[in-house]
């Protein structure tokens, strides 16, 4: 089981890179794009699948690279803090108080990602970029960490129980 846990930490702390290093590229593309607009056309194509960007609606993406930026940083804290609880679980304390929070936590932040990701790309796609695809190629992403970040919680669900019941057998006994 312990070797089960290790896999997992190694697939979060590979997700925690990646992210890690495109909260930077998302921030560098957000600097480019207020000092060159053709870049900023180019970047908004590759990620949107635009054929065209109009002039007018280049002048939208530093604000989008930077919010997605921010975004990608506020999964970065989600996912270090399912990384150092899976960690503590990993060394063998089980049911440990506050385990559950923290798996909570943890939880709800990649939710919250998965949401305002969701919204970031409707809201810049739809309505700034021209492109209303965007509300259904979005869902892909969005369904994935929207239900990781479930699995999350129900196993912030099973350690609260799991706590219930250790208290429940300590006094007991």
């Amino acid at each position: 089981m312990k070797r089960n846990i290790i896999m997992i930490m190694l697939g979060v702390r590979a997700v925690i890179i990646f992210s890690a290093v495109a909260v930077i590229l998302c921030f560098w593309r957000a600097y480019e794009s207020f000092t060159d607009s053709e870049l900023a056309g180019d970047s908004i194509r590759s990620i949107l699948g635009l054929n065209e960007v109009f002039d007018t609606d280049v002048m939208y993406v530093p604000y989008f690279q930077a919010l997605r930026a921010v975004l990608m940083a506020y999964l970065v804290y989600a996912l270090v803090r399912l990384y150092q609880s899976l960690d503590k679980l990993s060394n063998g304390q089980v049911f440990y108080d506050k385990q559950a929070a923290h798996f909570k936590r943890a939880g709800a932040g990649i939710i919250i990602f998965a949401k305002c990701n969701y919204l970031l790309f409707v809201i810049f796609g739809a309505f700034f970029f021209h492109k209303p695809a965007v509300i259904f190629s979005a869902i892909p992403e969005f369904l994935g960490f929207y239900l990781g970040g479930n699995v999350v919680l129900v196993i912030a669900y099973l350690a609260e129980r799991g706590s219930f019941l250790k208290e429940e057998t300590e006094l007991t006994i």
